[in-house]
């Protein structure tokens, strides 16, 4: 999954229960979004819970049932946000939430890049591993995948009322 479970809207603490239910019963790779990265970030202490309301957090927090305390925020959660990962690879295919540097290996890419980065920006070139990205991050208001053969953005609007997008790579 690419990211961005919380901070979409009212489900977030919803979200974060099925997907950790769902770990429980297959091998589910999380890849952390910017606003989960957001999310961990207060709950680390790295970010004030302000900054944070200025970006979704209240909402976030809505949907656990308080305004504005972290503590009604369940350890299995956040054992979860801090088990997501930047990116994962298969022999064919790389995953990131939002994009890649195409002369950099992924593990020395900067966190900008990996959450931040909208295709708007530019469509990267292909990846020096000469493997497909799939990103998401940049929603793609037409309701249809992006494919530019060496790079597949799923992100296909699901939180403004567009569907989620799932993609079969084997």
């Amino acid at each position: 999954t690419l990211g961005d479970y919380v901070g979409k809207g009212d489900g977030s603490k919803g979200t974060l229960d099925f997907l950790i239910e769902l770990q429980a019963r297959c091998n589910l790779v999380p890849l952390l979004g910017n606003h989960d990265f957001l999310m961990r970030s207060v709950l680390r202490g790295d970010l004030s819970a302000g900054a944070w309301f200025s970006l979704g957090g209240q909402t976030v927090l809505g949907s656990y049932g308080t305004d504005s305390d972290t503590a009604a925020i369940p350890e299995s959660h956040r054992h979860f946000l801090e088990h997501c990962r930047l990116f994962f690879e298969s022999p064919t295919h790389f995953f990131v939430h939002a994009c890649y540097d195409p002369s950099l290996p992924l593990a020395e890419t900067d966190e900008r890049t990996l959450l931040w980065k909208h295709l708007a920006e530019g469509i990267p070139s292909p990846h020096w591993s000469g493997k497909t990205a799939v990103v998401g991050h940049s929603s793609q208001d037409s309701g249809k995948t992006l494919d530019a053969a060496h790079l597949i953005c799923i992100d296909t609007a699901c939180v403004t009322g567009g569907r989620l997008t799932a993609l079969d790579v084997l």
